[in-house]
């Protein structure tokens, strides 16, 4: 229900709560600082940590807004020569926007698991191994450097086409993950908010058992540019 981002001279909460009236593009939620203050008073004496409640933490806010939280992955990616990545694409913060919100403190920044920012990043690798890969195949039969040639059209088509392939996948399970979670953090029904309580119970063996799920989620991302050299040195103890 509640998330904590801390910086050595601020604090910024963050609040989800569902919503009942389902939203689907292009109408969106838009809410006011009074909605701001119903919220505030309504969680206000919920528990934060086991001495401060939200209360606590509304009073003594620097600034606040609300606002509801979209998400979703498209079915197309590419037209032409244009081609979207990161969020224009897929956005995996929350589940559906039907049914979420947050009530963001102090400054916007990105909630929930930041799987988002990590796919975008995995987009950027395969669209440009892609791209160079062909550039470089082109120049190879024609004899000359790298950057002397052009790619047509269908050429063009075809890394997109290939870049979506290779991303499509992936995006939908790291949004269906995040969905998860956030409705963990929303309390979306009474098993959720059952699950959202055992680490409270598990301690840090519920911790050694996120960190072994997110290391799982790894294991399927590019590694990296393939064009890039990579200057890394391991030492003969085996350290970096």
């Amino acid at each position: 229900m509640f998330q904590l981002f801390t910086q050595p001279t601020y604090s910024c909460w963050i609040i989800y709560i569902e919503v009942d009236k389902p939203v689907l593009w292009p109408e969106r939620l838009h809410f006011t600082d009074a909605d701001a203050e119903a919220v505030a008073e309504k969680y206000g004496k919920s528990k934060v940590t086991n001495e401060i409640c939200f209360e606590h933490l509304w009073k003594t806010r620097t600034r606040s807004f609300m606002a509801g939280i979209e998400e979703g992955v498209q079915k197309r990616w590419h037209s032409g020569r244009i081609v979207l990545l990161g969020d224009s694409v897929h956005k995996v913060i929350h589940p559906t926007p039907e049914h979420t919100m947050s009530l963001i403190l102090h400054i916007k920044i990105t909630p929930n698991l930041g799987l988002g920012a990590n796919q975008s990043f995995e987009s950027v690798a395969v669209l440009a191994n892609l791209l160079h890969q062909s550039l470089e195949n082109q120049d190879s039969n024609a004899g000359s450097g790298l950057g002397h040639s052009t790619l047509s059209q269908s050429e063009i088509t075809k890394i997109f086409t290939s870049y979506q392939e290779q991303r499509y996948s992936r995006a939908i399970l790291h949004y269906q993950i995040s969905g998860q979670w956030a409705s963990l953090g929303a309390w979306r029904s009474p098993l959720y908010r059952y699950i959202s309580l055992l680490p409270r119970w598990m301690g840090g063996y519920f911790e050694y058992i996120l960190a072994v799920i997110i290391a799982a989620m790894g294991r399927g991302a590019p590694h990296g540019l393939n064009f890039v050299q990579d200057h890394t040195t391991v030492k003969s103890d085996g350290s970096d």
